[in-house]
């Protein structure tokens, strides 16, 4: 199989085991929903996938903190945001070109730009939440300290996905503003070829 063939294929199944894990967690079953994000994360490790490392690394930390097992919880979200991410958009793992052809991004050059902000505030928020959870862990041990530190990390990576989201949102609009320009253009000069050749048949006959 060629590698877009194969991106599809494990996007896939990791959105299947995403979706079995997210009924683990809401089911409180917290052991069986470790083993399918340990599963996940085995895939992307050996996919070379660092941003899917990391999420799956946080989403772990969540399970086990979520199952009353702190200091695991706490090791698994440091494991993530040490992690070093390169996505998809930085081209460090899988290439614009392939991942097009793969069906993950639209081929406009200005979606794909919008999709590398979405991507971007997207991995903040996921790093932004495990710090809030770090809070809440080490607060629970009674880690004053770090609780804080974490908290104050937060914030700071909260405020960062606000500003990229508004960013999002005004550079959406513009983006629609400007295909709804484009398509009135082209419905004009569609209705201007007809207007021709109605005319050309019209002089025929």
């Amino acid at each position: 199989r060629d590698l877009a063939e194969m991106l599809k294929q494990d996007n896939l199944s990791l959105k299947i085991s995403d979706y079995i894990a997210q009924i683990y967690r809401q089911q409180k079953r917290f052991k069986e929903e470790i083993v399918i994000r340990q599963n996940s994360l085995n895939k992307n490790i050996s996919n070379n996938n660092t941003a899917g490392v990391s999420k799956g690394n946080f989403e772990i930390g969540n399970a086990y903190f979520s199952a009353n097992q702190t200091d695991s919880g706490i090791s698994y979200l440091n494991r993530g945001l040490d992690q070093k991410t390169y996505s998809w958009s930085s081209g460090k793992s899988y290439s614009p070109l392939d991942l097009n052809k793969a069906g993950f991004i639209n081929i406009n050059r200005t979606s794909y730009e919008l999709a590398q902000q979405s991507e971007k505030s997207t991995e903040l928020l996921d790093k932004a939440n495990a710090y809030k959870t770090l809070t809440e862990a080490y607060l629970k041990k009674g880690e004053m300290k770090m609780s804080a530190e974490a908290f104050d990390k937060y914030l700071a990576l909260h405020d960062s996905v606000e500003i990229l989201r508004n960013v999002e949102i005004k550079n959406a609009i513009e983006l629609s503003t400007t295909l709804g320009k484009k398509q009135q253009r082209v419905e004009l000069l569609e209705k201007e070829r007809e207007l021709n050749e109605n005319c050309l048949l019209y002089t025929s006959d």
